[in-house]
């Protein structure tokens, strides 16, 4: 991790640059893990950031037919974070936009994940799995000898697939660029 953002102000410029460049309707968790995966910011820090930004009316919460909650960037948004963008480095801005471009492409390829602990001798193989409507797109068999520590795994792979394939798709690429 290259950079940690700490300021609330430039978390809300970032917010509101995402969904301007994004232009779509996103949902919370979509919205949060684009903006948390690598660590630069904290979730609770994004959530507070995230808040503020719905009641000063800068992002818009929109209700579908079935009650789903989605979000968008407000005209009022879009006008406020015209002004200020520039105050967000660039290397953060394309960090983020590379991160939302892959989530996205992930959720919209249809994929889908899976892992299961199997014992193995005196220890367990964890095997998560990636696959879109095709065919299997990774599988990963990991040991670990102990099941406290094989369950946390399997719940980080759970909650971060995506982002998991990401980086495993970088480092074999050599776009190690990704991971700054």
């Amino acid at each position: 991790m290259a950079y940690r953002m700490y300021n609330d102000e430039k978390i809300k410029i970032l917010l509101l640059y995402l969904l301007k460049e994004l232009d779509q309707d996103l949902d919370f968790q979509t919205i949060s893990e684009i903006i948390v995966w690598d660590g630069s910011i904290n979730y609770f820090v994004f959530t507070d950031c995230f808040n503020k930004l719905v009641e000063n009316g800068s992002i818009d919460k929109i209700t579908d037919e079935y009650g789903k909650e989605a979000y968008r960037i407000s005209h009022v948004g879009r006008v406020s974070v015209e002004s200020v963008e520039d105050t967000v480095l660039n290397p953060i801005k394309e960090r983020i936009m590379r991160s939302a471009t892959r989530l996205l492409a992930f959720k919209k390829d249809g994929s889908t994940i899976a892992s299961r602990v199997e014992r193995s001798g005196d220890g367990y193989n964890l095997i998560c799995n990636v696959r879109n409507n095709k065919f299997d797109l990774m599988e990963v068999k990991l040991y670990l000898d102990n099941k406290e520590e094989v369950d946390l795994m399997k719940e980080g792979f759970e909650k971060r697939a995506e982002h998991i394939y990401s980086t495993i798709l970088a480092l074999f690429s050599g776009d190690l660029k990704f991971l700054s």
